[in-house]
């Protein structure tokens, strides 16, 4: 079964967290917490978010000019906490 896997890291505001909404300058590192994806050829019946898929492919389609999609799975998992400002959605965005 063909499997790819992305993941990004979650990151912290070492200073500068409020300049940035003024358009100025921030410090930030990444932090060992990630969302992982995983997307592969999918053999079951799963049920699948059908806007996500419709984002998912478009991306594609638009970006590496693909037309045709088998039937595919996809998971994500994630040890980024939401809420706490650690950048879950630019993680998962990323």
């Amino acid at each position: 079964m063909n499997t790819v896997s992305f993941s990004a890291p979650a990151k912290v505001h070492l200073m500068g967290e409020h300049s940035v909404v003024h358009g100025k300058p921030a410090l930030l590192s990444a932090i060992n917490k990630r969302v992982v994806v995983t997307v592969s050829e999918r053999k079951t019946n799963e049920n699948f978010p059908v806007d996500l898929k419709t984002v998912i492919e478009e991306s594609i389609r638009t970006n590496f000019g693909v037309a045709k999609f088998p039937e595919y799975y996809t998971n994500i998992s994630s040890s980024i906490p939401v809420g706490m400002g650690l950048g879950s959605s630019a993680a998962m965005s990323a």
